[in-house]
């Protein structure tokens, strides 16, 4: 997958909000902060990590995020599938999250010491460490494929094309619109900043939505016309 730079969307920041090239470089930092915040929010930018292989009496693993799109760290977990050691791929099974609030209310912590030959849970630390729950007592090599939504990090210049190719104009509203809020800036308006910046909500929920449905077209039932009136009442109805 090919990378566009923070840098790409001057130009098009620059249809809504006019400022000097000494100010590139804010321009730029404020288009990583939108990113990550489009990121986040729609969860669009999803990760298949290299398989982990579990190891016996051990419930905490820590993930590598590649960087070959640019520097990123895991906003959280979207899915985390587990098969037994020498299962073939077509077995692998979803863990179900454990929340917070099942955590508090399960057996006053002592949940935490449960071991097991399998898990059938996990859920993560701030740390962003998979914790699998019970502990596994039998290892698994390759045994968990965890794909992970991720966002660009503090550090990153780059991410993947796609969010330009997509969502140009939905990040540069975005930045338009955080920039025009900001104060004692020679474009400073507070109005127009409002304005842009729910542009900028509306676009990414859209966003958010098809990353809900994929990339594909819904399937659409076929449709018959309401004809109304009586059952023995003769029609002549042409498509």
């Amino acid at each position: 997958m090919a990378t566009k730079n923070f840098s790409d969307w001057r130009d098009e920041v620059a249809k809504y909000v006019q400022y000097a090239s000494t100010y590139q470089s804010l321009v730029d930092a404020e288009v990583k902060e939108v990113i990550r915040d489009f990121c986040r929010d729609t969860g669009i930018w999803k990760i298949t990590l290299s398989r982990v292989s579990t190891v016996a009496n051990t419930s905490t693993y820590t993930m590598t995020v590649p960087t070959t799109n640019g520097t990123a760290e895991i906003c959280y977990f979207d899915n985390v599938k587990y098969k037994q050691n020498g299962a073939d791929d077509d077995q692998f099974r979803n863990l179900d999250p454990f929340t917070q609030e099942e955590r508090d209310e399960h057996e006053n912590g002592a949940w935490s010491f449960h071991t097991a030959p399998d898990p059938y849970k996990f859920y993560a630390n701030v740390d962003k460490q998979l914790i699998l729950y019970p502990i596994p007592t039998v290892a698994s090599t390759d045994g968990l494929l965890i794909r992970v939504v991720v966002r660009p990090t503090d550090a990153a210049t780059k991410v993947p094309d796609f969010l330009y190719i997509e969502h140009k104009q939905s990040i540069a509203i975005g930045v338009a619109g955080s920039m025009c809020n900001m104060p004692n800036r020679p474009w400073s308006d507070a109005i127009l900043g409002k304005d842009l910046w729910n542009q900028y909500l509306a676009r990414r929920d859209e966003a958010y939505q098809m990353v809900k449905m994929g990339y594909t077209k819904k399937k659409q039932q076929a449709k018959f016309p309401f004809f109304g009136g009586s059952r023995s009442q003769s029609w002549n109805w042409k498509p």
